[in-house]
Parts: C-alpha cells; sequence; structure tokens
C-alpha cells in the first residue's frame, strides 16, 4: 500500500493492509510521522472474485528495490524471476 526510503542506499520501509485506505487509522498515524524524499502509494479495489491478503498488496520488496505495478503482466509465468 505503501513505502518510502529514508536515506539513498538503505532498504525501503513497507506498509500494507487489506482495509481500504480510507478506513485504516493505522495510514494517518505512519501518514503524519514519515519524512521522505521517495514514497511509493498505491491504493486500489479489488476486482472481480479477486481475493486480497497483504502477500499480494504492491508494493514488494526484494533486497534494496521496491516495486510496484499497475495493470496486468501478460505471461507473468515468462518474465518471473
Amino acid at each position: 500500500m505503501n513505502g518510502w526510503y529514508d536515506n539513498p542506499g538503505e532498504t525501503g520501509c513497507i506498509f500494507t493492509s487489506i482495509l481500504p485506505a480510507w478506513s485504516n487509522i493505522n495510514l494517518y498515524r505512519i501518514a503524519e510521522k514519515v519524512k521522505s524524499k521517495l514514497i511509493f502509494a498505491h491504493v486500489r479495489a479489488t476486482t472481480g472474485n479477486t481475493s486480497t491478503s497483504e502477500s499480494n498488496c504492491h508494493p514488494w520488496q526484494f533486497g534494496s528495490l521496491m516495486w510496484m505495478h499497475n495493470g496486468d503482466i501478460a505471461e507473468f509465468p515468462k518474465v518471473r524471476i
């Protein structure tokens, strides 16, 4: 749902939740305290019969990299690392 880097070269911090952003009190509390030059925010609603879990909430992190996308990734199994 949100991610940020405090200092260059450091690993980012990620906050995810399955609750809607507009009703998540923790998101408001975190937003008041975060000071960063780079913040990722990904707020979305589920569509169709999609299940919601924190493991499939953006952004994702791999080492010092943070990543999110908007939309589908065609033929994902072919590009999966």
